[in-house]
């Protein structure tokens, strides 16, 4: 773990509280506070335990903490927790643990289909994941903001429709594969406006860090699965709420390192 001085932590710390204080969807909840917000404060709990070298009795609290509000979220993060204490030393994960990771992972997906068969009665298939989405399609088809449907029979099929379904998760209500009228929630297109550019930020402060791969794993791995079980465009905007903010402290961090670059 790379050595910080006092210094340099508080002035991430700010650096985080000021990327916090304007993101839009955050203003949005704190006026109003939805499940969505006290879910926030759940996975928070789950984090810390998580990032904790050892397992605590945090992680055990945040743990049953998500599985109150997102079972979905609860499903996943048992199995990174499976990841994290056995492959990754000091929040990093290097090449040859990565690798031993994807030999097993035909496992780890065999047991993540039993968690999520028990707890959501979906199993880890396109078949099933496609089936999922176009039955809720159909369900919520008269709001004019679902996902279009898809024929998933394999993983190949999956996996090429992946992109636009990624994408459209991460810059929800604009028009991307979903056609609506977005200019309708002003304040949900400001915030697809603010993901684009903390997309450019992330883009420009970008520097490979082994220190932050494991953070950089769980933020795929949830934007990810998010995506694919997503079928509604606002829900979308509300699903990807706490994965955005686990963006701030590496863009924080940017930001200071940048900083001291440049006085330097």
């Amino acid at each position: 773990m790379e050595y910080k001085s006092n210094t340099i932590k508080k002035s991430e710390q700010r650096v985080f509280l000021i990327i916090s204080f304007f993101y839009p969807l955050s203003i949005l909840y704190s006026l109003v506070p939805l499940r969505e917000s006290y879910f926030v404060f759940a996975f928070s709990v789950f984090l810390y335990g998580f990032i904790q070298k050892k397992p605590s009795v945090i992680l055990l609290i945040g743990l049953v903490l998500v599985f109150l509000f997102r079972r979905e979220v609860f499903a996943l993060s048992v199995l990174l927790v499976f990841l994290k204490y056995i492959f990754a030393k000091d929040n990093s994960i290097n090449s040859k643990k990565f690798l031993l990771s994807v030999c097993i992972l035909p496992v780890i997906v065999f047991i993540g289909d039993l968690i999520s068969t028990k707890l959501l009665n979906i199993s880890i298939s396109p078949a099933s994941l496609s089936s999922f989405r176009n039955y809720q399609q159909i369900t919520y088809m008269d709001s004019g903001m679902t996902y279009p449907t898809v024929n998933w029979d394999t993983w190949l099929d999956l996996l090429i429709d992946l992109p636009g379904i990624l994408v459209q998760f991460i810059y929800a209500p604009l028009p991307i594969i979903v056609h609506t009228d977005f200019y309708s929630s002003i304040a949900y297109l400001i915030d697809a406006i603010f993901m684009l550019i903390l997309t450019l930020t992330l883009i420009i402060i970008w520097r490979r860090n082994d220190r932050n791969s494991l953070w950089w794993i769980v933020i795929c791995i949830f934007l990810i699965v998010s995506s694919l079980f997503e079928y509604y465009l606002l829900g979308a905007i509300r699903h990807r709420y706490f994965i955005t903010i686990m963006l701030f402290p590496i863009i924080a961090e940017g930001f200071v390192r940048k900083g001291r670059n440049y006085v330097s």
